[in-house]
């Protein structure tokens, strides 16, 4: 094919030009290329309504959407379960107390008291009002947030119930009335939430009095204002403005109802295909054979095995409807992957489907599915588990249940919290890896126990009470803390 002169231009500078006759499209292609109207993008519905404007209208049927798919679709169940499992899990979050002397060695004796007074208070069956442990209400609180988008929790001090004097009070998100919008007792609220002048929440109104008594008339709207230093917010924000949570599996929702209505479909059609029919034609037309003509196949019987003759001029078709068809699987498949992506859940575990799994992309799904688990874990601790202690911590010293002043609250409240960790994909070959790095000095040991969500320090307390440990015989047998001879070290 013959070509005419290219055009090339160089800047502002007198252009070398060749022209041709064909106009070839490249891959680079400018933001008007995109934003222009065409074919393929014309009917992308585009607004710049604001956040909280959008979700005022829209997150109602959406909580209404996932609460439905939650009773009736499997695949979105188990996500659910997935999320819950994997950001609280079993056990949920461990406080490991950091209280120090003021040369930076462990005060063990402080340390264990403060855990072992706030494990009483997790573990008794008054940490919630409704009568739930505490790990019990975190994790039916963390499946609120990935199912409607936010939760909360109300702090509970001088509660009565228990001999802590402290409590909490789990309050689903359909209570927050989005309708309280404007400038209330001279503060901005949006969608039921009153913000300061930088937009951090101050108060929440929620729809009814749960137990309160600041209870409001606001437009001819009864709602109970509680203050934001009572009240913890559950939500996992995408934008900077957003005041309501968004459901974690939005993005799937379309594709899982697409989903469950076509298998349902497929059962249908299979269950007919089951079920053969046969339809018989006339070879000839019909005559009138009176009012009281006998019909030919009133009579006739299809029995299971049995040989079917057809009267005289009628001929037999056999229906037999091809479902399920072989797209089925694929299908399925597909709309998994799609809904795993949007979950933050590996395709294996929300579709429980491993039929094309090996040993490396298991470890790699549980590389990539670890690294969100903990940074939502972050989320929890800073949501969660972090302002709880430390309201519980600062009734205790009131209350005299720890022996400390307030004074020293900065000194106490020192912790960390231990979220859940995963176990190996191939044991053998982890132990060994992790075996060579210590030698390295490349790890500790409580970085690895870390990354398991166990205690260090509770782990060395039970193989020093268990006689039957190998280290009690074999001191050499012992991992080395490289942490602690770092610190000597230093």
């Amino acid at each position: 094919m013959k070509l005419g002169r290219l055009n090339i231009s160089w800047g502002s500078k007198s252009p070398i030009r060749r022209s041709h006759g064909v106009r070839v499209t490249g891959g680079n292609r400018s933001f008007s290329d995109i934003t222009d109207a065409s074919a393929l993008l014309s009917d992308w519905i585009l607004t710049d309504q604001h956040t909280n404007e959008k979700l005022r209208s829209s997150l109602p049927r959406l909580r209404k959407m996932c609460r439905g798919l939650e009773e009736s679709n499997p695949y979105y169940r188990r996500f659910l379960s997935e999320w819950v499992a994997n950001i609280i899990g079993p056990e949920g979050f461990k406080l490991q107390s950091q209280v120090a002397f003021s040369n930076g060695r462990a005060d063990e004796n402080k340390r264990l008291l403060i855990e072992e007074t706030y494990r009483n208070w997790c573990e008794s069956d008054t940490a919630w009002a409704s009568g739930m442990c505490y790990v019990e209400g975190a994790q039916l609180c963390e499946r609120a947030v990935a199912r409607d988008g936010m939760a909360f929790i109300r702090l509970l001090r001088n509660y009565d119930g228990n001999r802590f004097g402290f409590a909490l009070q789990l309050i689903d998100a359909s209570y927050l009335d989005m309708e309280i919008n404007g400038r209330w007792f001279g503060h901005e609220v949006h969608l039921g939430v009153e913000v300061d002048r930088y937009g951090k929440p101050t108060a929440y109104y929620l729809r009814g009095d749960h137990g309160g008594e600041d209870v409001l008339n606001l437009g001819g709207r009864r709602v109970l204002r509680v203050s934001a230093d009572d009240m913890l917010c559950r939500m996992y924000r995408e934008r900077p403005e957003q005041m309501a949570g968004v459901p974690m599996a939005v993005a799937a929702i379309a594709g899982l109802r697409h989903l469950e209505r076509y298998e349902e479909a497929e059962v249908v059609a299979a269950r007919v295909a089951a079920c053969s029919s046969v339809a018989f034609e006339r070879d000839f037309p019909e005559e009138f054979t009176g009012e009281d003509g006998a019909n030919p196949l009133a009579e006739m019987e299809l029995s299971p095995g049995g040989v079917l003759t057809p009267p005289h001029g009628y001929k037999a078709t056999m229906l037999t409807p091809n479902h399920p068809n072989t797209s089925f699987g694929d299908f399925r498949k597909g709309m998994l992957r799609g809904a795993a992506a949007a979950s933050n859940i590996p395709y294996s575990r929300i579709a429980a489907d491993a039929s094309d799994a090996n040993y490396s992309s298991m470890r790699e799904d549980r590389l990539q599915a670890t690294d969100i688990y903990k940074m939502f874990q972050g989320y929890a601790i800073k949501q969660q588990e972090r302002p709880i202690y430390d309201a519980w911590l600062e009734v205790q010293l009131l209350n005299g249940m720890l022996p400390f002043g307030m004074t020293q609250f900065e000194t106490i409240r020192r912790a960390r919290f231990q979220g859940r960790g995963w176990d190996w994909v191939d044991p053998g070959k982890e132990i060994a890896a992790i075996e060579k790095a210590l030698m390295l000095g490349l790890t500790s040991r409580k970085r690895e126990l870390i990354k398991r969500g166990i205690d260090m320090d509770e782990l060395d307390r039970e193989i020093a009470d268990d006689p039957k440990h190998p280290s009690a015989e074999a001191p050499e047998l012992q991992a080395v803390n490289h942490d602690d001879e770092n610190e000597d070290a230093a």
